[in-house]
């Protein structure tokens, strides 16, 4: 499982999530994001949390408004055939 972070300008951060996603995961994501670009948490914390895999240590969920699924990309490897 990963996620990147890549910042492409000040107002707009790409999340590159791999087998990742669940439901509000992206929102709770881009509140703890929130959370750091308001300094009450580090970029190192928001790594540890991620890394912990506990909802529980993560910020408030973002609103929905304003979040949308840009792109999807699948591996090549999924769509082989295997006879």
């Amino acid at each position: 499982r990963v996620c990147r972070i890549i910042t492409v300008s000040e107002y707009r951060t790409q999340l590159q999530l791999h087998r990742f996603i669940l439901r509000n995961r992206v929102r709770a994501i881009v509140g703890t994001l929130l959370a750091v670009g308001r300094h009450q948490l580090t970029p190192q914390q928001f790594a540890e949390i991620i890394a912990s895999k506990d909802r529980c240590k993560a910020g408030d969920s973002a609103p929905a408004r304003g979040l949308f699924l840009e792109q999807v990309e699948y591996p090549d490897e999924l769509f082989e055939t295997h006879i």
